[in-house]
C-alpha cells in the first residue's frame, strides 16, 4: 500500500518523525488509518493532544503516527488541512468540530420536488464555499417537475461567487 494512493504528497512541509498516514474512520478514541504498512488502527498520543493542544484529527485528514505491527499505532500529530467542513461543537464552550478534511469537492444534492429550498441551497454553497472546497450542485427528480429549466439557471453574479 501506498499512501501516495490516498492524496498524500511527500513535498508537504512536516518535520519527519513519524509515518504519515491518512484517517479513514473516527471512533470515539480509535482512529482507522491508512498508511504504508497498510491499514490499521491508531489512538492519540495524550500529551500531545490533552495537554499541548494538538489538533483533534478527523476524516481525511493526514497524521504523523508511530506505527506498531502489533497492534494499535499512535498518532503523534496532525498535519495542516488544505480543506475542512466544520461544525458547531455539540458541547458547549468548545467552538467548532471538524467533520471532514483535506478533499477537493463538497457535492450538494437538492430535489426538484415540493421540498426544493433556495435558502438552504445557499446555506450548504455557504458552507462549502467557507470549507476551501469546490462546490458542485446536483439537482435530482428532474421528472417530477413540469419544467426544470428554471432550477437550472443560476443568476451571473450572486453572493458565492463573488466569494471565490
Amino acid at each position: 500500500m501506498n499512501i501516495k494512493d490516498y492524496g498524500f504528497d511527500y513535498n508537504t512541509n512536516f518535520e519527519n518523525t513519524g509515518t504519515p498516514a491518512r484517517i479513514t474512520a473516527v471512533h470515539k478514541g480509535r482512529y482507522g488509518i491508512v498508511s504504508d504498512f497498510g491499514e490499521g488502527y491508531a489512538q492519540l498520543k495524550g500529551k500531545e493532544y490533552y495537554y499541548e493542544s494538538e489538533t483533534f484529527p478527523t476524516v481525511g485528514d493526514f497524521v504523523l503516527i508511530d506505527h506498531n505491527k502489533d497492534g494499535d499505532s499512535r498518532i503523534i500529530k496532525t498535519l495542516e488541512r488544505r480543506t475542512c467542513f466544520s461544525r458547531r461543537d455539540p458541547d458547549k464552550g468548545r467552538g467548532e468540530q471538524a467533520v471532514a478534511a483535506n478533499f477537493d469537492y463538497v457535492f450538494i444534492m437538492q430535489s426538484l420536488n415540493h421540498d426544493f429550498n433556495p435558502k438552504r441551497l445557499e446555506r450548504y454553497l455557504t458552507a462549502a464555499r467557507q470549507s476551501k472546497a469546490e462546490p458542485v450542485i446536483v439537482l435530482t427528480k428532474a421528472d417530477l417537475t413540469d419544467d426544470y429549466l428554471p432550477y437550472t439557471v443560476l443568476k451571473k453574479q450572486s453572493k458565492w461567487d463573488s466569494a471565490r
